[in-house]
């Protein structure tokens, strides 16, 4: 999970930026502690420290980031979530 917190005029742009990044399953605005909550899968602590630090934090508006690593789900239910195609333009 990847908290981004961003200048509130490119919270839109950065989401729409992050969410055509292939390695990110997963973005939505949020209300709260941060403007943009990310989540990607990993296969190692390496690759998160790649993805934020070479292709987040450098994104125009973004001003901080924070991860958090879930290490042990305990409920997922693959209902809840939208079949989209590859195409983000749709």
């Amino acid at each position: 999970y990847i908290g981004v917190q961003v200048v509130h005029n490119r919270i839109s742009e950065v989401a729409k930026e992050l969410s055509k990044m292939p390695f990110i399953r997963f973005v939505a605005i949020m209300l709260g502690r941060y403007n943009i909550l990310a989540i990607t899968l990993i296969e190692s602590p390496e690759q998160l420290v790649d993805i934020v630090s070479d292709h987040i934090v450098p994104i125009e508006g973004v001003r901080h980031t924070e991860t958090s690593i879930g290490i042990m789900p305990i409920k997922y239910d693959y209902r809840w979530g939208r079949i989209l195609d590859d195409d983000p333009e749709d």
